[in-house]
C-alpha cells in the first residue's frame, strides 16, 4: 500500500511567498521542484508587484500556536476575531489555543463554544482540553445535547473525567445518555485497535479500570504491534500499582 499526497481540488493562488515565511506547500514549486521558494517568491513578484493584497492571513497565527512561539496568544486572539478568517481556520485557531490561554483567550472559547458554526463549537471545546474538569463542565456541559452528533461527541469525551457523584441526578442522566452514545459510535470502529484504544482512554477517564483494560487488550488482541494499545495498557497498571503486570505485558515489546 502507498499513502498518496491528498488534493483538495481547489484552485489556490500561489504564493511561494508563504512557503518561505510558513513552510507551505505552494503551487509554483509543485512543478518546478528543482527551484526553492525564494526563486518562485521572486519570479511573482517580479511579474505582479512586491505590494499585494493576499487573502488568507491565518497562516502566522497558527503556525506561532504550533511552534509554541511568544506571539501565539496574541495572533490566534487576532484570527479569531477577523470577520474575514474561513471557519475552518476559526476552529483550528480555537484548537490550537489550549496551551496558551489567558483572560482574552478564554472570552474568546466561550464565544466560540456558542457560535452558530458546529464546526467552530467542535474547535473551541478541543481548546479545552488544558482546563481542569470543573471548568469544562460549566463550559461545555450544554454541548452534550447538541443538535450535531460530531459536537455531541467532542463535549462527551472532555467531560468524561468530572466525577459523576458531583453532578444531580439530571446531569447524570444527560452525561449517561451522552456517553452511551459515545460508546455506540466507538463500537462501529471495533474491528480497528484505534476504536477499541479510543474507548479504553474513556473508560479510564471515567473510572472504569476493568472495561479500560479489556478495551486495551481487545486492541492487541486485534493487532500485536499497536504501540497505543500498550501504552495506554501500561499506563493504566501504572496508575493502578500494578506496575509488574505492565511490565510483563508492554516492557519488552
Amino acid at each position: 500500500m502507498v499513502v498518496h499526497v491528498p488534493h483538495d481540488h481547489s484552485f489556490r493562488i500561489s504564493r511561494p511567498d508563504r512557503s518561505v515565511s510558513l513552510g507551505a506547500p505552494n503551487a509554483c514549486n509543485a512543478c518546478h521542484r528543482d527551484k526553492p521558494p525564494e526563486w518562485a517568491a521572486a519570479a511573482i513578484e517580479h511579474w505582479y508587484g512586491p505590494k499585494r493584497k493576499g487573502w488568507q492571513t491565518f497562516g502566522e497565527a497558527l503556525r506561532a500556536a504550533r511552534a509554541e512561539e511568544l506571539d501565539a496568544p496574541v495572533l490566534l486572539h487576532r484570527t479569531i476575531n477577523d470577520p474575514n478568517t474561513p471557519g475552518i481556520a476559526v476552529a483550528t485557531a480555537y484548537a490550537q489555543m489550549a496551551p496558551y490561554l489567558n483572560p482574552a483567550l478564554a472570552a474568546d472559547l466561550r464565544r466560540g463554544l456558542a457560535d452558530t458554526d458546529p464546526l467552530i463549537r467542535l474547535g473551541a471545546l478541543r481548546g479545552l482540553e488544558g482546563v481542569p474538569p470543573e471548568q469544562r463542565w460549566a463550559l461545555a456541559n450544554g454541548l452534550l445535547g447538541d443538535p450535531v452528533r460530531a459536537v455531541r461527541i467532542e463535549a462527551t469525551a472532555l467531560l468524561a473525567p468530572f466525577p459523576a457523584v458531583r453532578l444531580s441526578s439530571d446531569d447524570r442522566e444527560r452525561f449517561r445518555r451522552a456517553a452511551q452514545e459515545y460508546i455506540q459510535v466507538q463500537r462501529l470502529h471495533a474491528d480497528r485497535p484505534e476504536g477499541r484504544v479510543t474507548l479504553g482512554a474513556f473508560f479510564s477517564r471515567q473510572g472504569e479500570p476493568a472495561r479500560a483494560e479489556a478495551e486495551y487488550r481487545a486492541a492487541i488482541k486485534l493487532a500485536p504491534r499497536s504501540i497505543p494499545a500498550y501504552v495506554n495498557l501500561a499506563d493504566l497498571y501504572r496508575g493502578l500499582n500494578r506496575d509488574k503486570e505492565g511490565e510483563a505485558c508492554c516492557g519488552r515489546r
